[in-house]
């Protein structure tokens, strides 16, 4: 399932464009500010961005696509801004040299997604960026100590197979390994990894633990536990290669 944020401070067309969304087939977040919803996209690391382009404050929607386009981390995300002005000639230019990747007015949203072009053309976004990240190499490696394959879904641990790692903790292993370095929440493992089930605490508690077992020692002690907040993958080696984005 793909992960769509949601940002526009409208509290009708904000709901409206979640739900629509979730129609397509997405599952959905919000942040109704730049600031908020630059904080969202390091932590949730979403497929697709919605972007209303007349954000209140500071981190107006320009700004905040900009920030988005030239970080490393972000920059390939694709960002669909939405204006709520008249649909311009001008608007459209600027957002497209900001790096947007489509811009539209709130307007003629209804006659897109009539004619099947909306959904399509997210879809088409969504698939060109996994595309991408698909033709990196999919296998990352910490030295000798953990190497890991996506394409076919091993993992290594100082030279020999690790054992009893489910195809659950595999992801959960990646999820960790994608952002080393980076404290992540349990409601972002439930999201990534459980799919936003309805997942209790204590079972991403459990599989953390399961999954340092399998890794051993001293690899399982790579996944810190960052009290009051989640968990924390603190690799001894740095790593090298890249992992395609998350599904």
């Amino acid at each position: 399932m793909a992960f769509a944020l949601v940002v526009d401070d409208d509290e009708s067309y904000g709901p409206f464009m979640e739900s629509l969304l979730r129609r397509f087939g997405y599952r959905t977040f919000c942040a109704v500010r730049g600031e908020s919803a630059l904080g969202r996209v390091r932590e949730l690391r979403p497929d697709l961005i919605i972007l209303d382009s007349c954000l209140p404050g500071a981190f107006t929607g320009e700004r905040t696509l900009r920030i988005l386009k030239t970080q490393e981390s972000t920059k390939d995300i694709p960002v669909v801004v939405v204006s709520g002005e008249r649909h311009t000639a001008a608007h459209e230019r600027a957002a497209r040299d900001a790096g947007a990747e489509l811009f539209m007015s709130k307007g003629e949203v209804g006659s897109l997604i009539k004619s099947g072009f909306l959904e399509r053309h997210l879809a088409a976004l969504v698939i060109r960026r996994r595309a991408a990240g698909a033709a990196s190499h999919p296998i990352l490696r910490f030295g000798d100590d953990l190497i890991i394959d996506e394409t076919r879904r091993s993992v290594v641990v100082l030279g020999r197979s690790a054992d009893g790692v489910t195809s659950r903790l595999f992801v959960l292993l990646c999820e960790f390994a994608r952002f080393a370095g980076q404290t992540l929440t349990r409601d972002h493992l439930v999201a990534r990894v459980w799919d936003g089930e309805d997942v209790h605490d204590r079972a991403v508690d459990r599989s953390v633990a399961r999954l340092r077992e399998c890794l051993g020692e001293p690899v399982g002690r790579w996944i810190v536990t960052c009290p009051g907040h989640g968990y924390r993958f603190v690799p001894a080696i740095r790593p090298v290669g890249k992992f395609a984005p998350a599904d």
